[in-house]
């Protein structure tokens, strides 16, 4: 019987476990992205000229800080993926991919 009850006392302390970790990354996927995306929008938004047309040496600074934020993005992406997967929170489902084109060049 203390063994049930030690076994059940451990199902519940790793529930909470999984359950916090999907709550971290529920906030890191909020803190991290939102930020950027906010800054990839107004880079965008400068790009485009809706603030007035920019000088060509603060278009080439904007694009690059654009291109930055959406490498970072996806980095972020990467991982918020990654830890899905190890949580089983994000299924994964095998597909058969031809290798020979990966190689040709």
């Amino acid at each position: 019987m203390a063994d049930g009850l030690a076994k059940h006392a451990f199902g519940d302390v790793l529930d909470a476990t999984v359950d916090g970790q999907d709550q971290v990354l529920a906030n890191a996927s909020h803190d991290l992205r939102t930020p950027l995306n906010v800054i990839i929008g107004y880079g965008q938004l400068a790009l485009e000229g809706t603030f007035g047309e920019a000088p060509e040496e603060l278009r080439d600074v904007l694009d690059r800080m654009v291109n930055s934020a959406c490498e970072q993005l996806a980095l972020i992406e990467d991982l918020l993926n990654l830890s899905r997967i190890e949580l089983n929170i994000l299924p994964v489902k095998p597909v058969e991919v031809a290798l020979s084109s990966l190689f040709s060049e």
